[in-house]
């Protein structure tokens, strides 16, 4: 029986959120534009200056809801330390959810601070959380290389072996001729040597043309043997899961060490950022003059 990983993944509602509210956002910036697009100086003179500004009512409540989302953020390693009930859903679709989070709150928090942040605090708030969003995309990229399961799971390193033999297997059944499958590579299996963060990630790269070329080398010979196959479709998939798969297993030791120090750097990192947040709303409610504490 072929693993749980290889179901087909329908399209995912944090995506289709997230894609909606993109285009939500980007209407709202293009109907504002006229104000975010003026001067820092010539704010003032236009008539939505004390509602969008980041201390008015819009501002304000853009912000707020921003630091809402990247609080919310955070749940996704609640669920995935302490909390293992089933009814709440896969550690994938919470990876989603921590991902559309990751990018909808801090898309907000610009909103707030209206492109032009007045404070140093604000600033270097700013800066925090910019550092914190580019590895989080970066430690998406790593996320999707490590080996897991259809739920989320990391697997270990004898479940993708047997999971590279389960897709040879379905490949026989479907009549590929198990010599076709054999491919010249230009990387050795299994590198189990320590290297540093960036040649992990110059072979993670490397590995990706790998699994790329791999697959078009065996795709060019399955259809000079089985062009009018009417399972053409499936063994496409199949290859394409054999070849990534191949390079999961090469680079397996490498992607794990380079998973955990990603996620130690960008764990301290965020908290960093939330303490930064957390004493510029300290600082703007005990000194701004804000909307929401005004009698």
């Amino acid at each position: 029986m072929m693993d749980s990983a290889s179901k087909p993944q329908p399209t995912s509602m944090a995506l289709l959120l997230g894609i909606g509210l993109a285009f939500g956002l980007a209407g709202y910036l293009a109907f504002h534009w006229s104000y975010y697009g003026l001067s820092p100086a010539e704010r003032p003179f236009d008539v939505r200056h004390a509602a969008l500004r980041s201390s008015g009512s819009v501002g304000l409540s853009i912000g707020l809801a921003g630091t809402a989302l990247m609080l919310l953020n955070l749940t996704y390693l609640v669920r995935k330390r302490l909390i293992s009930i089933a009814w709440l859903g896969s550690l994938r679709k919470w990876m989603n959810f921590h991902v559309l989070t990751g990018l909808l709150g801090p898309s907000l928090i610009v909103l707030h601070t209206a492109f032009a942040p007045s404070s140093s605090l604000g600033k270097l708030a700013l800066i925090a959380m910019f550092i914190v969003v580019a590895t989080g995309v970066m430690g998406r990229y790593i996320y999707i290389h490590v080996p897991r399961s259809y739920h989320g799971r990391e697997l270990e390193i004898g479940e993708v072996r047997r999971r590279l033999v389960e897709y040879r297997e379905a490949l026989e059944v479907l009549g590929v001729d198990p010599t076709s499958l054999k491919y010249e590579s230009s990387t050795d299996a299994e590198e189990n040597g320590k290297v540093g963060i960036l040649s992990a990630l110059r072979h993670m790269l490397q590995g990706d043309r790998e699994a790329h070329r791999q697959f078009h080398q065996l795709q060019k010979r399955m259809s000079e043997k089985q062009a009018d196959s009417a399972k053409s479709k499936e063994i496409h998939d199949l290859l394409h899961k054999l070849c990534r798969e191949r390079q999961w297993l090469v680079r397996y030791h490498e992607l794990r060490e380079l998973m955990g120090a990603w996620r130690f750097f960008h764990r301290w990192l965020a908290v960093v950022l939330f303490l930064v947040v957390g004493f510029h709303i300290l600082l703007a409610f005990r000194f701004g003059s804000l909307w929401i504490i005004q009698s």
